[in-house]
């Protein structure tokens, strides 16, 4: 919409009408007013700042002064051991048993009814349950037990029925339709003699959509007056109650609602410690329960050369095999403090997030595009009536105004550019997630056949979704939590603001922008160009003429202002005559080649001369110019040396690698250039030659490009390419998702001396060996993209280095020289299983491709939507290098890279493995660091909800005995997927830059 007009449907709802509007009182905060909260979050929550977190219930975030309280603990007493009779020992034991108390207090348990047994998490209390529960196995006189699970449950109850199985016992899933139906039906008559025991499990809370289901239901089924199945099932039937994500925002009172089992996870209450949770059993199913396993602080007694082995007789002691991890649960008792000081008790979060997931429900089902077509697809059975049938969640998908579903991994991420922390996917949840998005059985496994396993980001398959996008609230969510969401989400839909920069999480995170990028400096430049041109005309006039010109370089020069130039035209051939002209007009002139090419370039010129002649021209202009905000100017030619280029040497000694290795150009290397911007689409309709128009490597992992004109080949790709990575404290990787100034750290490869030259701004260079040397004693194991990799520690000089300009500890390593990581993607015509394709650091592939044409188009996409009416939004060169491609080439219409089955290159053979899915790294400009989630959302728009962008290459065969380079200007001849075609080209230009 112009200028951000807001229209009927693109609002954002007014909190304050929306609770008086509401038929029933909304609590906000905890009694001390929205100032009370800000407060609060700004105290105990400082690590929120410029962050909206809401993804409440898959971990809600621990208080400052809960870990304060509990640190101060573990320093000032002396825990030991809780199997022993020492001080410290007694000290621990007695200080659990509090916490147990403190644990059934907060349920409204008593210790008569309930025990608590403190277990790895929620997943393993139901594992718990699962293995304990007195199975009756079907046999010839018996039915068997029964185990019934909603569908609407967590993986880790549907994953009871595998230990069900192995018992020979009948698992039955129940739809939530089924139970509603069961409310009304009542069971059925059975013969109250009968005590076979079924179990039945359901959530308190849906963690897929925040759908409430009765507590009612647990005395119903207990007492036989409702049964999970239709069909008669004598017996006595026990109820499970997951209350995992419920007991995170909502009192839970077990002296009403007595389930038998109660699975609770500690960490989703007070969001620390992780890794803890409970099984609360009450005490008339605790003598039923069966162990098949005793471990330490289990047994009263036992023989090690007999069968004997008796329990102790506390539930809890009986089923906490081995020692528990008990400075995990003191700390709970501090989670508990904390949560009472700050919040005043369950009853208060349960109102204070309930009115914060209602409201945003309201609002987002209020968003419309302008035909009426809703913004967003909510995925609720309660419609948010009262916090008794809804928590604080609310599971959607985002709709584009056709009703097509927007890929949940878009979503995410563009949110992760707003800052605003989301949850995706299926959430352990894919019966919930089949039921609300219609998806079948079929379905599911045609998704599997595709690709799509849990937990990944592929998002559609054949335009339907396989999952959504979640939001929850927390104890300490806001207000304002929730509008950034909806702003985002109007932002983004319904009133996209081109060319605004994201919020920055902190200050200082994206680094600042280099002096020559200033946003608007006019620079007085002398542009030297010389021009060969052909004439054949008497011009007294303004006239324009067509200069055919041959320009042997990649040159991209745009002047769109006033020119006063003088040329000096000299004939020194044919017309032995010297020809000033004075120019006062307007050249808005684009010069476009690849390297080597004809330009056909136009020129308005005054000329009081007859010039029948071949004419070198040479033209010193000054030319008052605009630079844009990239502070990109006029690059030399690739052919000329560049002062500040590292230079290849001629000496190759072994320890280098390379497959393909010859003495290279004189000017093997260059520094970043910009390349031309409309080389792809020639006017007419002629794109050119196929050729490499640029080459880069990325030495450094996620840091800046190094720009090459001819470049030796590895095994792995591109010599040294993404052989070194900076990791943080804990040996992580970092990229540029978590620290964008990682684009501002610039390294260089100088072969001829064997290092790396690394450069930042305010920094002084820094050298660093290409090979390990005796600094480089430390093997570290780290992981990239899920491989485990061996690496050597850099040493403390690097490392010291980039922390100080990062202004955060971190270090950097290098893919050890003789570990192999082998690579996932599938064999190329030319490999066999036996010589599978190795990797550096990168991603998924050797090599990325981007095809120069794609850029262009979405370039002129971008700058149709631009409103701020600049004529260009974002250059070609600052476009690409957001791209970090290895390979630049242009001759292709936009997004036929796509359609390619392989590419060749002179003698190097190159199989096409798909396109690049892109993250969120597209939105960092390369040049200054700073997030704009323009290009990524673009994208997002035009290519079917799909962010691909490049082509993932790989070697299809290594030829060892004929080495060679990939060099800029060399021919690309590509193969069709469909027939198979490939452009042809006289032999003698197929090896022409590649020598064998």
């Amino acid at each position: 919409m112009a200028d951000g007009a807001a229209q009927p449907g693109a609002e954002l709802l007014a909190f304050e009408l929306f609770r008086e509007a509401s038929a029933q009182p909304l609590a906000y905060g905890y009694g001390h007013g929205p100032r009370g909260l800000r407060e609060l979050r700004a105290r105990e929550f400082g690590r929120l700042a410029g962050t909206v977190y809401l993804d409440h219930a898959g971990a809600t975030l621990f208080p400052e002064s809960q870990l304060r309280s509990f640190t101060r603990d573990l320093l000032e007493n002396v825990y030991g051991n809780p199997h022993s009779q020492s001080i410290s020992s007694k000290l621990t034991q007695d200080t659990v048993e509090q916490v147990r108390y403190r644990v059934l207090a907060h349920f409204h348990a008593s210790p008569e009814d309930y025990s608590v047994i403190f277990t790895a998490g929620s997943t393993a209390a139901l594992k718990l349950v699962a293995e304990a529960f007195p199975w009756v196995s079907r046999g010839p006189g018996s039915s068997g037990s029964l185990f019934c699970y909603l569908t609407d449950s967590h993986t880790s109850v549907v994953g009871m029925r595998m230990v069900a199985t192995a018992r020979s016992v009948t698992s039955i899933p129940v739809r939530p339709e089924d139970m509603w139906s069961a409310e009304k039906r009542g069971a059925a008559a059975s013969d109250p003699d009968c005590q076979l025991p079924h179990l039945f499990c359901y959530p308190a809370q849906s963690n897929f959509s925040g759908t409430r289901y009765p507590l009612s239901w647990i005395g119903e089924v207990t007492a036989g007056r409702m049964c999970p199945v239709s069909a008669p099932a004598p017996g006595r039937w026990f109820v499970l109650l997951d209350a995992a994500s419920y007991a995170s925002t909502s009192p839970l009172d077990l002296s009403v609602h007595q389930a038998d089992f109660v699975s609770l996870s500690f960490y989703k209450i007070f969001g620390f410690p992780t890794g803890l949770g409970a099984l609360l059993v009450h005490s008339r199913m605790a003598p039923l329960l069966r162990k098949t396993y005793f471990g330490g602080g289990t047994a009263a007694a036992y023989l090690a050369g007999e069968d004997f082995y008796i329990p102790r007789p506390s539930v809890a002691e009986r089923f906490e095999d081995g020692t528990i991890p008990f400075l995990d649960v003191i700390a709970l008792k501090h989670g508990f403090d904390a949560l009472e000081r700050l919040t005043g008790g369950m009853e208060h979060v349960q109102q204070h997030t309930f009115t914060l997931a209602r409201y945003t429900y309201a609002a987002l089902c209020s968003l419309r595009y302008p035909n009426g077509a809703p913004v967003v697809r909510i995925y609720s059975d309660s419609e948010f009536r009262s916090p008794e049938v809804q928590g604080p969640v609310i599971n959607f998908n985002v709709l584009d105004a056709s009703g097509n579903v927007v890929g949940y991994s878009q979503v995410e991420k563009m949110a992760s550019l707003f800052n605003i922390q989301v949850r995706t996917g299926c959430f352990c949840n894919t019966g919930a997630c089949q039921r609300h998005l219609g998806i079948s059985d079929e379905m599911v496994k045609k998704h599997l056949q595709a690709g799509h396993v849990c937990g990944d980001d592929v998002d559609l398959v054949d335009g339907q979704p396989t999952g959504s996008v979640r939001i929850s609230f927390g104890y300490m969510s806001t207000l304002e939590d929730a509008q950034a969401f909806l702003k985002f989400i109007i932002a983004t839909r319904l009133r996209p603001q081109r060319s605004q920069p994201v919020p920055q999480a902190a200050s200082g995170e994206a680094g600042t922008a280099p002096a020559e990028s200033e946003a608007q400096s006019t620079v007085p430049a002398t542009v030297p160009t010389t021009v060969h041109t052909t004439v054949h005309t008497t011009v007294h006039t303004t006239v324009p003429t067509t200069v055919p010109a041959t320009v042997h370089t990649t040159v991209h020069t745009t002047l769109s202002t006033t020119v006063p130039a003088t040329v000096h035209t000299t004939v020194p051939a044919t017309v032995p005559t010297t020809v000033h002209t004075t120019v006062p007009t307007t050249v808005p002139t684009t010069v476009l080649t690849t390297m080597p090419a004809t330009v056909p370039t136009t020129l308005s010129t005054t000329v009081s001369a007859t010039v029948p002649a071949t004419v070198p021209t040479t033209m010193p202009a000054t030319v008052p110019t605009t630079v844009p905000a990239t502070g990109h100017r006029p690059s030399p030619s690739p052919r000329e040396d560049t002062p500040t280029a590292s230079r290849a040497g001629n000496d190759w000694p072994p320890a280098v690698g390379a497959v393909c290795l010859r003495p290279p150009l004189p000017e093997a290397t260059r520094t970043l250039q910009a390349p031309p911007e409309k080389a792809a689409a020639a006017p007419g309709g002629g794109l050119g030659p196929h050729v490499i128009t640029n080459l880069f490597l990325y030495p450094i992992k996620s840091c800046a490009a190094f720009e090459v004109t001819q470049w030796p080949v590895g095994h792995q790709g591109l010599l040294y390419d993404r052989s070194w990575m900076v990791v943080n404290h804990n040996g992580v990787c970092l990229s540029q998702k978590q620290e964008p100034r990682l684009c501002l750290v610039q390294p260089r490869i100088d072969l001829q001396q064997r290092i790396m030259v690394v450069r930042a701004k305010g920094m002084e260079p820094i050298e660093v060996p290409l090979e390990e040397n005796g600094e480089w004693v430390q093997i570290c194991q780290s992981k990239v993209c899920a491989d485990r990799v061996n690496t050597h520690y850099c040493g403390e000089k690097i490392s010291s280095w980039l922390s100080r300009f990062l202004g955060r500890p971190c270090h950097l390593i290098k893919q050890s020289s003789d570990f192999q990581r082998n690579a996932k993607k599938s064999h190329g015509k030319g490999q066999t299983a036996g010589t599978p394709a190795t990797l550096s650091l990168v991603n998924e592939a050797q090599y990325l491709l981007v095809n120069r044409s794609s850029v262009l188009e979405l370039q002129q996409q971008l700058s149709a939507s631009d409103e701020s009416g600049r004529e260009e939004l974002f250059p070609m060169t600052e476009l690409i290098s957001r791209f970090r491609a290895n390979i630049i080439t242009s001759g292709a219409s936009a997004f036929e890279e796509e359609k390619w089955e392989e590419i060749s290159v002179g003698s190097l053979h190159f199989q096409v493995l798909g396109p690049c899915h892109r993250c969120q790294m597209i939105c960092i400009d390369q040049q200054t660091g700073q997030r704009n989630q323009d290009v990524f959302q673009k994208l997002s728009e035009s290519r079917e909800r799909k962010v691909n962008f490049g082509v993932y290459l790989m070697h299809m065969s290594l030829d060892i005995s004929s080495p060679c380079f990939l060099s800029v200007g060399s021919q690309v001849l590509p193969v069709l997927k469909e027939n198979v075609e490939c452009h042809d080209l006289p032999a003698s230009e197929k090896h022409q830059n590649v020598v064998s």
